[in-house]
């Protein structure tokens, strides 16, 4: 491991998250790591010297609190790294509000959001889910004795 380059707080889930805090490690970083439950947690047992919180942040004042008193005990954070679902709009917003009460850095994971790969039909995403212009779009689709998942989100998508 090389020397300690600073302190890291991630917010991640447990897809991307285990990964991600394992090369921050690599690299040096000192990591507390916060995630929704315990049992998220558990993806990240294997990391060694992990400050590892479960739960529900309460609050940009609470985060933005638990960076200053860090600062004070003299072991501050270098940054946040928002590593959460993309949807997870509550959470995005507590970090920026807090991390900017704070004047601490805010990094956020920035995912591609609906790449269309070569061969993909029109309409696709990467994975191959359908990606519909609206709910109209669903009486064009034959979905007769078929079940359904529907997911739908605020965020808009690009097709590139």
């Amino acid at each position: 491991m090389l020397a300690a380059r600073g302190r890291l707080w991630l917010f991640a889930g447990t897809g991307e998250g285990p990964p991600l805090a394992a090369a921050l490690q690599r690299q040096g970083w000192c990591l507390r790591v916060s995630v929704v439950s315990p049992e998220a947690g558990q993806a990240y047992g294997e990391l060694p010297h992990l400050e590892l919180f479960s739960g529900a942040l309460a609050g940009p004042q609470a985060l933005e609190l638990a960076l200053r008193q860090a600062q004070q005990q003299g072991d501050p954070f270098a940054l946040v790294l928002d590593a959460t679902h993309p949807f997870a709009t509550t959470i995005k917003a507590t970090l920026a509000a807090g991390c900017r009460a704070a004047r601490l850095p805010l990094l956020r994971l920035q995912r591609p959001w609906c790449d269309q790969q070569e061969g993909d039909g029109p309409g696709a995403d990467a994975a191959g889910a359908a990606l519909l212009a609206g709910l109209a779009a669903l009486e064009h689709e034959p979905l007769a004795g078929t079940r359904l998942l529907l997911a739908l989100a605020r965020a808009s998508c690009r097709l590139r």
